[in-house]
């Protein structure tokens, strides 16, 4: 209304009747046109004694004429305003001016046009009420009136806006797909590519495929010789994770090396940069993207220690992973032999750390811990089974496994604060057994053999399998088992540690990269779900991913059991 009034002026007089004060009037009908008038004149664009067209009618009229005016007046239909446009289009106006006279911005003025502009049966469904507004704008994302009515034949008014818009741009391909993010969209239109935008959902597309094609294809080319120059044996490319069979290869471990006292001193600042945003609990935006940066520069100064001699680069080669971003992950070192049944372990470990920081990982084996330590309360048989075990190999090799932290002190570190322990369920539910055994224990002076000597064999077992479970460590502590030795005692315990752990946004996602958010999402529930994360913040992206995630029993390669065969448990049998 204030646009309307500030381009033509009053067009409409008001309508007034006398008012009971003497040589004032009250409005009828008009309200709005009138106040837009005081606005005006409050910030200078309308004089201080500015005179309103109007039309006076009688007290006893005005009731019957406000009501007339608010059940009568027929408000206009949308397409209207769209013709609208399109006529001052024509005639020479600009969009910019189009939007100065009615008061909108440009972009609302584009997208009028185009739907303007739509193929004259489709346009007319919609006025009909046959077809919505968002139906309508999904015809519209291409200008191409023959291929809308095309479409439209088709379909007739049964689709959804979402089938409308797929079948138009079945032969394109979206923005956002990796071949696109690795050309760069201003490659594809210096090469004559032409890009379709759709005004209603901000997204452009690309509909010379092959073009696409061979630009990704003479990019890879590119990359691969710069590994091969390098002086790797080979180059393979995949555009999923999910693509490579790793089962048919097997990385071969660099050698390392120092870093120089330069690189060792950005690492340093970097890690004191990024250590207090890490941590925090309130982080921005611009916080997140500064996270992701300084972690992105940690990885290359400490892939810098990392070393292959041109000997082991002669015989092996490199895998690269395109992401959704168009980014290349890489693994050096990779050799095509199949990984032998000792190896698998190591591969798996080593797999399983990728993405997520030092301290993000020992979060992710402290949570594995608690929860196996819920389940090894539960499991009597497997408990004595560990125990014996342990006892055995202490006796007849002198040396323990380090599965069970020391008789004396149980204590195992588990990678994250005693506040986040509360809403911990493993924990809460060990808490809870506890609590019940203090009630036999927690006297003064409590006669520990005695007791144990009155209980049950029933009793005695479980007490000895909560006992146990509490000094179980699966963390990546230095003093902790090796990952081989954890997951075969996984497999003993049992348990779907998923009952006990989800990822969320707070204890999982924030504290990975957006990178590596979208692979873990893909790797739960599928690409498709992964691509409705593309373009967010990472504060959005993180919070939509446990969304995303919810109840589908995904757990991180470094919380899974591994390949080995676990031992069987024996049938326990009374001594005779």
């Amino acid at each position: 209304m204030l646009a309307s009034i500030a381009a033509k002026g009053q067009l409409t007089p008001i309508i007034v009747y006398p008012s009971e004060e003497k040589g004032m009037f009250e409005i009828a009908d008009g309200q709005r046109r009138f106040l837009a008038c005081r606005a005006w004149q409050d910030v200078g664009r309308l004089p201080k004694r500015f005179a309103m067209r109007c039309e006076v009618i009688s007290a006893e009229e005005a009731a019957e004429v406000s009501l007339a005016t608010n059940v009568v007046r027929v408000a206009m239909h949308p397409s209207d305003e769209f013709e609208a446009f399109n006529v001052l289009s024509k005639e020479g106006q600009s969009n910019q001016e189009i939007a100065t006279r009615f008061g909108v911005s440009e972009k609302k003025v584009e997208q009028r046009l185009r739907l303007a502009n739509a193929a004259p049966g489709i346009f007319q469904a919609y006025r009909d009420g046959d077809l919505s507004l968002s139906e309508l704008q999904a015809y519209c994302v291409t200008d191409d009136q023959e291929r809308q009515k095309s479409v439209f034949k088709a379909f007739g008014c049964d689709h959804s806006e979402y089938q409308i818009r797929s079948r138009l741009l079945e032969e394109t391909v979206r923005d956002s797909d990796p071949r696109v993010r690795l050309v760069t969209i201003d490659k594809y239109v210096e090469e004559g590519g032409a890009v379709t935008t759709d005004l209603f959902k901000e997204n452009l597309y690309l509909s010379d495929i092959a073009l696409l094609d061979k630009l990704a294809a003479e990019k890879l080319e590119e990359i691969k010789k710069t590994y091969l120059n390098d002086g790797w044996s080979w180059v393979e490319l995949f555009w999923r994770r999910s693509e490579v069979n790793w089962s048919e290869l097997r990385r071969v471990s660099p050698e390392t090396v120092e870093l120089s006292a330069k690189d060792q001193a950005q690492l340093d600042m970097l890690n004191k940069k990024l250590e207090p945003l890490a941590e925090s609990d309130e982080v921005t935006d611009e916080e997140w993207e500064l996270v992701d940066n300084l972690r992105d520069q940690i990885e290359e100064i400490e892939e810098r220690k990392l070393f292959y001699s041109a000997e082991n680069k002669a015989q092996l080669g490199v895998v690269l992973v395109i992401d959704g971003d168009g980014d290349i992950d890489a693994e050096f070192g990779i050799s095509k032999e199949k990984v032998s049944s000792d190896q698998e372990g190591s591969k798996a470990q080593d797999n399983s750390k990728k993405g997520y920081s030092a301290k993000h990982q020992d979060r992710l084996a402290g949570e594995r811990t608690l929860a196996m330590q819920a389940f090894l309360e539960q499991n009597e048989e497997a408990a004595e089974v560990l125990l014996l075990s342990e006892l055995a190999q202490s006796h007849f090799e002198g040396t323990i496994s380090r599965v069970f932290a020391g008789i004396r002190n149980g204590h195992v570190p588990l990678g994250f604060d005693g506040e986040e322990l509360k809403t911990n369920k493993a924990y809460m539910a060990l808490q809870d057994v506890e609590i019940s055994w203090m009630k036999l224990f927690g006297e003064e002076d409590a006669d520990y053999t005695q007791i144990v000597s009155d209980m049950e064999t029933k009793e005695r077992k479980s007490l000895l399998a909560f006992l146990l479970a509490y000094r179980l460590n699966a963390t990546n502590h230095h003093e902790a088992p090796e990952k081989d030795t954890i997951d075969r005692v996984a497999t003993v315990i049992g348990g779907d540690l998923s009952l006990f752990w989800q990822p969320s946004a707070e204890g999982h996602f924030r504290h990975i990269s957006k990178t590596q958010i979208g692979e873990d999402v893909e790797d739960a529930v599928g690409p498709e779900e992964a691509q409705k994360l593309q373009g967010m913040p990472k504060k959005d992206m993180a919070v939509a991913a446990e969304r995303l995630t919810h109840d589908s029993g995904w757990l991180p390669e470094t919380m899974r059991g591994g390949q080995i065969e676990a031992p069987s448990v024996p049938q326990l049998q009374a001594a005779e």
